[in-house]
């Protein structure tokens, strides 16, 4: 075994000169391979040590990160000795209480109540995304929702205040309700009066549009009536204001106690509305399932989901243009039989499905054209039945009216070249660089030639500064590709000088339809563990993580979309440890936790063509300096770079990375030099370009 670990190690930590450096980790000699791959997380066991996890986040942590630390770890990972760790350190995780005012138990409660809920919170986002199988299975979590988090029992002994561990069950938490309560009633009145003031403000402030557009709206929802069509389309360019019309119909509902639910196709937009959720989560629909409109949802009609979905009287669903046709199918299945009203789509509901059919379509992997638009929304037979709404006026017009108006040519196509799929790019926009004239070695940094490497830089200079602690919130680079995200230059050469810990993850094998087959065990099949290593998929985190403290990093899981932390959202390393790294979101969330630890974790994806399915042990993030296209989509930044080092390849791509930004001056587009795409002539000898194309794919039967 000895043997095993010592390949392991030489795999993955190259440069060792000596066997005293293999078994040396951050100063620390260590008398045997295996224990040396235990502390690097790369061990068998694929499990980190929670003991020493908890250690680092109390002491450098304040109570409500140890709190939201330990409710991760209890909803996400293996822990076996949930107990014993909040015995130990529900002292850091009270500690803010007692220094309000609040006695040591009633501090333990409050601690405890919102561990509880963080937990019950996060059980319901991270079970599609995150590894956890059976009881019986050696990566679940034993005590998942039946751990004891005990609150000692205060006993007066001689006028002595001591405290006894009760463990048969909850403590008794009545003495401190009625004040729980009557704090909680206070916060509801004022927030009833504040929601009556906000909703009057809100309505004044729409455009003329915008205020029939609710208006329709609001007259369905009372008209109470379930045997018509009721559901309707908000399609509209983005920038027109529809997530504002959303949050006005929910802040109607809201304010005459009409029950409404919010749902979006990311959590990232969910997240800018009222208590939303991802379509995923609202009706019930599998991550994994076929696409053939067969597949049912899991959501059974008498559950507290089903009766949510019945008593509302508005349903708001955004991004609807990632939506396949056969998630539409599933949703209109499940309301018909939850109404028990099969004439009419959605059983009678109101439905307001809001999005831009410019944006990016559902991924269907090697599909034609034909094929995407067949699975997308407009292709569903009832599409024809709703009542449509139109948005026109773009709100983002006036900071750069020219660049709004070019924006909306390229969403429907008629800026391109005629008869193609090819665009012209203005110049202004264009990062020019030449393949001279820097020593710097670019086939350290993962690319092919000289010139992409200063065409990468030069772009990675202009949007994020010469130093990576200058205004990161403010910009972002995106690539059409996973690929030229993870190997850009963009990635590596920033904080450069900064010393890095590497942060080493755990791939095996869920299920595998062809490879060779384990002579010890037939049903399993033999992948060297650098094989396995090398696996890259979008849902899961890279096998060698190496972060500096200052890198940006996205999440790669929907962790609570309820505080923010969801798929995409990106934060910036404060702090790394052996076992966790503290990371602050780079934008606020509602006035939410901005910064938070991370513990490494089980993640799963069924997107390998060769390997099938597998899961992998690690931190459920990746750098971030660049992102794809897709997972920008619904977010607007102060400055965009855009890499093409292949043009972009689906309906929309490029309509949304030209969208992140509200003004021209603002983006700044690489493009290299390929078959399809780049510079059509070189203007002078200068090294300046004129009609320099790249594609702009649109279906335009979809607009």
């Amino acid at each position: 075994m000895e043997l095993f670990h010592l390949r392991l190690l030489l795999l993955n930590r190259p440069g060792m000169r000596s066997f005293q450096d293999i078994l040396t980790v951050d100063g620390e000699f260590y008398d045997s391979f295996g224990k040396v791959c235990k502390v690097l997380g790369i061990n068998d066991t694929s499990k980190v040590d929670y003991t020493s996890a908890m250690c680092e986040v109390a002491s450098h942590g304040a109570s409500r990160q140890v709190r939201a630390f330990f409710a991760t770890i209890l909803a996400t990972c293996f822990v076996e000795n949930a107990e014993e760790l909040w015995k130990k350190h529900r002292e850091a995780m009270s500690a803010d209480f007692r220094r309000r005012g609040c006695g040591r138990r009633e501090a333990l409660i409050r601690a405890r109540r919102e561990i509880l809920h963080l937990v019950s919170q996060m059980t319901g986002d991270v079970s599609d995304t995150v590894m956890v199988p059976d009881v019986n299975s050696r990566f679940s979590n034993p005590v998942r929702m039946n751990f004891d988090l005990d609150v000692p029992m205060e006993i007066l002994l001689n006028g002595i205040e001591i405290f006894e561990d009760v463990l048969e069950g909850p403590p008794n938490d009545d003495e401190f309700l009625d004040e729980l309560e009557t704090e909680f009633n206070d916060e509801n009145q004022h927030e009833s009066n504040h929601q009556v003031d906000a909703l009057f403000s809100h309505v004044n402030s729409y455009t003329e549009e915008q205020r029939s557009v609710h208006h329709e709206v609001m007259q369905a929802v009372r008209s109470n009536r379930n045997d018509i069509p009721q559901f309707f389309s908000l399609v509209a360019p983005g920038g027109c204001g529809k997530t504002y019309v959303y949050l006005g119909l929910l802040m109607d509902c809201k304010t005459n106690h009409i029950p409404v639910v919010s749902c979006a196709m990311t959590a990232i937009a969910a997240g800018l509305l009222e208590d939303a959720d991802t379509c995923h989560k609202t009706f019930g629909i599998p991550i994994r399932a076929k696409t053939d409109c067969s597949q049912r949802s899991f959501i059974q009609c008498d559950s507290a989901d089903g009766i949510r979905l019945r008593d509302a009287k508005l349903i708001v669903i955004d991004e609807v243009s990632m939506m396949a046709k056969w998630q539409v199918v599933l949703i209109d299945f499940l309301l018909r039989d939850i109404m028990d009203n099969d004439v009419v789509p959605f059983g009678g509901k109101v439905v307001l499905l809001g999005g831009d059919m410019g944006q990016i379509l559902p991924v269907l992997r090697n599909a034609s054209s034909f094929d995407l638009i067949e699975n997308s929304l407009p292709s569903w037979s009832h599409w024809q039945e709703r009542r449509e709404l139109k948005l026109t006026h773009n709100m983002r017009a006036a900071e750069d009216p020219v660049y709004a108006d070019w924006i909306l040519k390229v969403r429907d196509g008629s800026e391109n070249v005629a008869g193609s799929d090819f665009i012209r790019i203005p110049e202004s926009m264009l990062v020019m660089a030449n393949d001279k004239g820097d020593n710097e070695d670019h086939r350290l940094c993962g690319v092919q030639t000289r010139l992409e490497f200063n065409l990468a830089k030069k772009l990675a200079q202009e949007i994020y500064g010469e130093t990576v602690n200058q205004h990161l919130s403010d910009g972002i680079i995106v690539a059409p590709t996973n690929d030229v995200c993870d190997d850009n230059v963009c990635q590596q050469m920033l904080s450069r000088e900064i010393p890095s810990r590497d942060y080493l993850g755990t791939t095996s094998i869920i299920h595998q339809d062809v490879g060779q087959r384990s002579e010890e065990n037939p049903a399993e099949f033999i992948m060297a563990p650098e094989e396995l290593n090398m696996i890259n998929a979008p849902n899961l985190p890279p096998h060698h993580l190496s972060l500096r403290v200052g890198s940006i990093v996205m999440l790669l899981i929907n962790l609570n979309k309820r505080l923010g932390l969801c798929n995409g959202t990106r934060f910036v390393v404060t702090k790394l440890f052996p076992n966790t790294i503290g990371v602050k979101r780079l934008r606020a969330f509602k006035g939410k936790m901005d910064e938070i630890f991370l513990p490494r974790m089980m993640m799963r994806s069924d997107d390998i063509p060769i390997a099938g399915s597998v899961q992998r042990f690690q931190l459920p993030i990746t750098l971030a300096f660049c992102v794809t296209i897709n997972k920008s989509q619904g977010q607007t930044f102060d400055h965009v770079g855009i890499f093409l080092r292949k043009p972009v390849f689906s309906h929309g791509q490029f309509y949304v990375a030209v969208g992140r930004a509200k003004a021209q001056k603002n983006v700044r587009i690489c493009i290299l030099k390929g078959s399809s795409q780049g510079p059509q002539n070189l203007r002078g000898g200068n090294g300046s370009y004129s009609d320099v194309r790249t594609k702009n794919i649109v279906f335009r039967s979809l607009l």
